[in-house]
């Protein structure tokens, strides 16, 4: 059978000029208007497919080079400028209300999660065989993922323990954009 490019399980990504995921960047920063890990920018500009991990990043570099953008020392975690938001509320009716309202879901997810962080909880329980490490992230409310996973050793279990605390956004973002 014969794919037509322009069916929905084949046409992956929009196609938004680099100027339109410009705004969308500013957009996103002005909204959250903390300083932020690039990665949560590349989670919700793929999982919504506004663009690729190559486009958002080098656009990324770009808003930094032309201070729309500033970043830490580690060059990880980015806020917008006085000028990034004039941009970004210039140009903010440009962008799909559609696509502004599932950017905003995500940045609350976002929030909730990071904001709540003190309430996610690692334990590590002795089973017949090994130990039970019990992972959890929740917020005040609910909680948002609970996973157990099965370690044969003690030593393992609190490796899975403290890489899960230390990648804790990661981990659920990865889950998130493989399951939305």
């Amino acid at each position: 059978m014969k794919k037509n490019i322009f069916d929905s399980d084949f046409f992956i990504f929009n196609f938004y000029s680099e100027e339109q995921i410009k705004i969308i960047i500013c957009y996103i920063f002005t909204k959250i208007n903390v300083l932020i890990n690039k990665d949560f920018v590349f989670f919700i500009l793929e999982t919504n497919e506004i663009a690729n991990y190559f486009e958002i990043n080098n656009i990324i570099l770009e808003l930094l080079s032309k201070k729309y953008l500033e970043s830490d020392d580690k060059k990880e975690k980015c806020k917008i400028t006085p000028k990034g938001e004039d941009i970004s509320k210039e140009f903010e009716n440009n962008i799909p209300k559609s696509l502004r309202e599932k950017i905003l879901k995500g940045i609350n997810i976002y929030l909730d999660f990071f904001v709540n962080k003190d309430e996610n909880i690692v334990k590590i329980n002795k089973i017949n065989d090994g130990y039970n490490v019990n992972c959890k992230i929740s917020n005040k409310k609910i909680d948002l993922m609970s996973v157990s996973i099965y370690s044969p050793d003690l030593e393992q279990s609190l490796k899975i323990k403290k890489k899960f605390i230390k990648n804790i956004d990661k981990i659920y973002e990865n889950i998130l954009s493989n399951l939305l």
